[in-house]
């Protein structure tokens, strides 16, 4: 049995039979109430500690962090214990690429203008014909 906890969750016994429990019996329902089928299931047991694996999901991949999320008896009672890198949510992945986006188009119009600035300061007389040179280019 795999269960993951979030990095600021503190594991003990407690709460690590309460998420058995909730899986074992939510797994359960789930295969009683469906109504293709007349299922009856013995009653589970519950994997013992030395069958539970305990993922953290965590910002930094640090394991000396363990000591502080997870009861060091519990610790090692358990089969495994693993950190997990956090996944970022999708909505935060596109507001990162919109304002990426947004920096990228601004930027492209600030490279512009210091090009222009840049000619009309070092070629006073003949800015506007290396301005147009870099138009027909399509760099400007």
């Amino acid at each position: 049995m795999h269960i993951v906890f979030e990095q600021s969750t503190y594991i003990d016994e407690k709460l690590l039979s309460k998420n058995r429990e909730n899986i074992r019996d939510t797994a359960s329902n789930h295969i009683e109430s469906t109504s293709t089928r007349n299922v009856v299931l013995p009653q589970m047991k519950f994997p013992t500690w030395n069958d539970c694996a305990v993922y953290i999901q965590a910002e930094v991949m640090d394991y000396t962090i363990l000591q502080d999320h997870i009861d060091p008896n519990l610790h090692t009672q358990l089969k495994d214990v693993k950190l997990k890198k956090k996944v970022a949510k999708i909505e935060d992945l596109l507001e990162d690429f919109d304002v990426s986006s947004r920096n990228l188009t601004t930027g492209f119009a600030d490279r512009k203008s210091i090009v222009r600035d840049y000619i009309h300061k070092k070629y006073p007389n003949e800015a506007e014909k290396y301005l147009e040179e870099l138009r027909n280019m399509k760099v400007i």
